[in-house]
């Protein structure tokens, strides 16, 4: 049976996104762990703003889904459309 990080990872497939860009951190860590078993590239940051920056200039240049998923449950998501 999966658990909710894997089920949130195939929401995410079943959507189109294919690339996360985030801070891995105590809050997240299943989340994180489930994209590495995925097909979704994760791109690691350092800083909060650097990942909501990189997937707005990601999502205006490709018009693909992307998530951003920060700590302590700061995420967003951009969709075109």
């Amino acid at each position: 049976m999966p658990d909710v990080a894997g089920l949130l990872v195939s929401c995410l497939e079943r959507e189109g996104v294919t690339v996360v860009f985030g801070i891995p951190a105590e809050e997240n860590i299943r989340f994180t762990d489930a994209l590495a078993r995925s097909a979704i590239r994760y791109v690691l940051v350092r800083h909060e703003q650097a990942a909501s920056f990189m997937a707005e200039i990601y999502w205006r240049l490709t018009g693909r889904a992307v998530h951003d998923v920060l700590r302590a449950a700061r995420s967003r998501r951009r969709q075109a459309g």
